[in-house]
């Protein structure tokens, strides 16, 4: 199967939404080898027959496709031999898949976290530790790998820098972002602006994990 590249970062989903990681070791016809790192915090054992969802990012896109196990090859590194591709998805990077979601979250646009640098991850903690202090509540309507939409009674200005608090689940992230776009919604009662804000100076671990959560959010709203 060419369309999968080796080395390529995979993520193995259970029907419970349990979820395993690894990397593509091996490609034979329609058999999928995948090892998985026994260390990973995240380690699930999957077992003979199990139906999972696959998700592959590489360099140029995300790739989404069902499986099935066939195998599990024991060993210092397990390998699951997967049979069966079915449905698949394919993704663009730069065409971040967006989701419509509703989650609180906190920002800031004090200048002295927006001049950090996110890159760096002493400057990210002294973030998590302060933007509460200067934090004001919005509301995320949609996300995506690329950034999110969210509504505030506040009035920023487009160009603005805002470091942000976000949580999905058990991740906590605290990132910076430029807003891109502004709308104004108005009510007899009051006002409430909606922003369009893209991230920037994102570590690709943090973005893939957003990717993750926007797939959840997904198959969440597929089963609903």
């Amino acid at each position: 199967m060419s369309v999968f590249n080796l080395m390529s970062k995979v993520e193995l989903i259970t029907e419970n939404g349990e979820i395993t990681f690894g990397l593509i070791q091996d490609l034979v016809e329609n058999r999928l080898y995948v090892s998985i790192s026994p260390d990973d915090r995240e380690f699930k054992l999957l077992k003979q027959d199990d139906k999972i969802k696959c998700i592959v990012y590489d360099k140029a896109r995300i790739l989404g496709f069902d499986g099935v196990i066939l195998n599990r090859i024991a060993g210092d590194m397990p390998i699951y031999e997967i049979l069966s591709y079915e449905n698949f998805e394919i993704i663009q990077r730069r065409e971040y898949v967006r989701v419509k979601t509703s989650l609180p979250f906190i920002y800031t646009d004090n200048k002295q976290l927006t001049k950090l640098n996110f890159k760096d991850y002493a400057q990210v903690s002294k973030a998590f530790v302060e933007i509460k202090g200067f934090s004001k509540d919005g509301m995320v309507l949609d996300l995506s790998g690329g950034g999110l939409k969210f509504a505030s009674e506040e009035s920023l200005k487009v160009g603005s820098l805002l470091v942000f608090m976000l949580k999905l689940l058990d991740d906590t992230f605290v990132l910076k972002g430029e807003i891109v776009h502004k709308n104004i919604k108005t009510s007899s009662n009051k006002t409430v602006y909606n922003y369009g804000m893209k991230f920037i100076e994102i570590n690709e671990k943090n973005r893939e994990k957003i990717i993750r959560h926007v797939f959840k959010i997904m198959r969440k709203n597929k089963i609903k």
